[in-house]
């Protein structure tokens, strides 16, 4: 009867043990994974405000090249709006949308024949 309670005795702390060392593994790898998936989201984050800022400051090129041809073509056009709605759905603000809705009322055109029209009714 002494030997069988020894032997309870001694499963019980190796259990205990066991318990404890895989707790303690668990808690590790839980803390490690914490740690990672935040360092992940704030990677993510840093490049979503980057490539917002990107397409914010394509965005105002646009604005900048065109407003001063006073047209613009198709294909600009189309780029202005993809540019827009990704930099939206990237939380972009709406300080951008006055630019974009002054590009949408540009006449639709070719700046450089734009210019060589204008050039050519001035050498008259």
């Amino acid at each position: 009867m002494e030997n069988f309670l020894k032997m309870e005795f001694l499963t019980g702390i190796v259990a205990t043990v066991i318990s404890s060392l895989a707790l303690t593994t668990l808690m590790y790898f839980i803390k490690k994974q914490f740690k990672t998936n935040k360092e992940v989201k704030e990677k993510q984050s840093a490049t979503e405000k980057g490539v917002r800022a990107l397409l914010r400051d394509r965005i105002i090129q646009l604005f900048n090249s065109y407003s001063a041809k006073k047209c613009m073509p198709i294909y600009a056009r189309e780029n202005a709006e993809s540019l827009y709605k990704e930099y939206m759905a990237l939380g972009g603000n709406g300080t951008i949308k006055g630019l974009v809705d002054n590009l949408m009322r540009l006449p639709v055109g070719n700046p450089e024949n734009a210019d060589n029209e204008d050039s050519s009714t001035t050498t008259d």
